[in-house]
């Protein structure tokens, strides 16, 4: 399908996917991708660190 359309069609489409782009960033400056893999990373980094915090009793509710 898309093999078969003129190169005008797909030279628009090239040109509107740089302009969604650029608008996309004005948009959004702060964005950062951040892959699923490390996202899983820091929850379970997190997680951990919480877990570690209870077994030592560091929990801002504990009255050391």
């Amino acid at each position: 399908m898309w093999k078969n359309e003129p190169k005008e069609v797909k030279d628009l489409f090239e040109v509107l996917a740089k302009i969604a782009e650029r608008t996309h960033k004005l948009e959004h400056k702060d964005y950062k991708y951040i892959s699923g893999r490390l996202k899983k990373l820091k929850k379970k980094k997190k997680k951990k660190i919480i877990q570690e915090g209870k077994i030592l009793n560091l929990s801002p509710n504990s009255h050391n």
